[in-house]
């Protein structure tokens, strides 16, 4: 015979075995997904690179193809990305415009991680970009604003001043503040340009599998411990009939 509580105990039980189940397998749909985005970004890193003054923006998705070419810098609408650590240590990415040569379009280009201390207006002179330059990397879709308001970067006022430091490159607010056009996608250096001090490149993706295995697997032992712990719960507390 089965007290009301000790009822209530084994739906709870259930109830948390169930969520952690779902938990699990949710976490294998991540898994999946993150493969399937890993397999996609090596396929297109193996195709020949885009010239970009001959790339037409809004027919394919370009994402995570080599591209290269040659354009100006303007460094009137140069800003950073900031709170971007590299081995523990603070510092910023630098965000140029580059107008390319011949072709209707500006891009922003990624041009790597420089020190706290050189992020600023003043210590960003020893990485001034001037002139024709020769540029290769990836293209790289604008990153999301975060939902949460309070961490997005506030909207650039009409007319204002151009922000210089954002948290992230997401390329619509970006073309508030900037008056010429700009590809949909932004460009993250994999080799700096020759001449003069330069910021340092990302070098790889992240192609791991991530964490998503390691958390499916915590999620179904803690299905499991749920329901071994009810079912041993209800065998202590059942109360024989007679």
């Amino acid at each position: 015979m089965m007290r009301r509580r000790d009822l209530a105990f084994l739906v709870l039980a259930l109830t948390v075995a169930a969520a952690c189940l779902r938990l699990g397998f949710w976490q294998l749909d991540r898994l999946e997904e993150r493969r399937a985005h890993n397999a996609l970004i090596r396929q297109r890193l193996a195709l020949p690179p885009l010239e970009l003054s001959e790339v037409e923006w809004a027919e394919a998705d370009l994402a995570y193809r080599n591209a290269e070419g040659a354009g100006l810098w303007d460094p009137a609408y140069e800003f950073v990305l900031i709170n971007r650590a590299r081995g523990g240590v603070p510092g910023a990415h630098l965000i140029t415009p580059l107008q390319i040569e011949a072709g209707s379009v500006a891009i922003l280009v990624d041009r790597g991680w420089v020190p706290q201390e050189a992020a600023g207006d003043e210590g960003r002179e020893v990485y001034a970009a001037q002139g024709i330059v020769h540029v290769s990397g990836v293209l790289k879709p604008a990153q999301q604003e975060p939902s949460w308001a309070f961490l997005a970067d506030p909207t650039p006022v009409p007319g204002g001043p151009p922000r210089t430091g954002w948290r992230v490159l997401h390329i619509p607010w970006i073309q508030r503040q900037i008056p010429y056009p700009l590809a949909p996608y932004y460009l993250e250096l994999t080799v700096p340009p020759s001449g003069g001090a330069q910021p340092e490149p990302e070098v790889a993706f992240d192609l791991s599998e991530g964490p998503h295995l390691g958390y499916a697997i915590q999620w179904f032992l803690f299905s499991g411990i749920a329901l071994g712990g009810g079912a041993v719960w209800v065998r202590r507390r059942v109360r024989p009939v007679g």
